[in-house]
């Protein structure tokens, strides 16, 4: 019996936490200091525009399949340019390229053309009923499901909180074993292993959503280029061929996962909405010369200003 709860209309409260907080916070405490309680904005890089677009492409495949009525790759190719647009509109008609300049109309259509290759990848690689290394998108039953669960600390001296996210895709939640998955796009050259997807908080935080032990799956489509440095179209591009990587989720994973969260709670005094919360900056070594600090962060400027740098 499935134990996912949908969060429904409920409106998002400082207590309900997503993955993607606590893994800010655990990222780095400064970070999250500036992204959640200085409320900080940073315009989004295009991988933001491409990512969503590719998962609103594949989400309306999946939809479809799921009720036997899957339409031409065409079809959700514009699907694919509708979820950019609005993202896009999201964010004011501005897109930064990888390199932090903002991108001319010309460049944001290539980088539109080439999500659409992405997913025109991920078509082809289930056309005519396969499977991506033994998954099939087929068993998925429901998409962005927005899911919570109450969390017990096992005492009154914690504030209650809910752990809060939206699942990708649901494959079953009614068996003894949770099956979940979430699509991922990545480079080329450093795709998704076993040992990266073990190593996700997004998996343990949407495991224990379901009350029992999970096995996740990420689906991961590489973003292969079809222009050239220059902007020029690449004569032969790479195909795009996704590939997938599992992992599982047990009660141990459940109970570092509580001890985190209680952390979390305490150290940054949510209960106070953060009025006490002195952040530590986790701060490494950059790998070149000239590089602030070795995260990927959009925050590395402030963080600069911040320690008169």
């Amino acid at each position: 019996m499935s134990q996912l709860e949908e969060a429904g209309d409920q409106r998002w409260k400082i207590n309900h936490i997503s993955p993607s907080k606590l893994s800010t916070w655990s990222d780095c405490q400064l970070k999250f200091w500036f992204r959640y309680v200085q409320g900080i904005k940073t315009p989004g890089k295009v991988w933001l525009p491409q990512g969503t677009a590719v998962h609103g492409g594949v989400e309306h495949l999946l939809d479809d399949l799921l009720i036997g009525k899957e339409k031409d790759l065409e079809w959700y190719k514009l699907k694919v340019e509708e979820a950019w647009e609005q993202q896009v509109d999201r964010d004011k008609g501005v897109v930064i390229s990888k390199q932090g300049f903002e991108m001319s109309h010309t460049e944001k259509y290539q980088a539109l053309q080439e999500a659409q290759h992405w997913f025109a990848g991920f078509y082809n690689a289930i056309a005519d009923g396969k499977s991506i290394a033994g998954f099939d998108p087929r068993t998925v039953t429901k998409t962005e499901v927005d899911a919570i669960r109450k969390v017990d600390f096992g005492t009154d001296e914690v504030m209650d909180v809910h752990v809060r996210g939206k699942i990708d895709w649901v494959v079953d939640t009614n068996g003894p074993i949770a099956k979940l998955a979430d699509l991922k796009t990545c480079h080329p050259r450093y795709g998704w292993t076993d040992l990266k997807a073990h190593a996700q908080l997004q998996a343990t935080a949407y495991g224990y959503l379901t009350h029992k032990p999970t096995d996740f799956d990420y689906i991961a489509i590489p973003k292969e280029d079809i222009f050239t440095a220059g902007g020029k179209p690449k004569t032969v591009p790479k195909p795009v061929i996704p590939h997938r990587a599992t992992t599982h989720r047990s009660t141990f994973h459940y109970e570092m996962f509580e001890r985190r969260l209680r952390q979390f709670v305490e150290l940054s005094d949510l209960e106070n909405e953060y009025a006490a919360f002195k952040p530590v900056p986790n701060h490494v070594p950059g790998n070149w010369g000239g590089q602030w600090c070795g995260h990927m962060c959009d925050y590395q400027e402030h963080c600069r200003n911040l320690h008169g740098v």
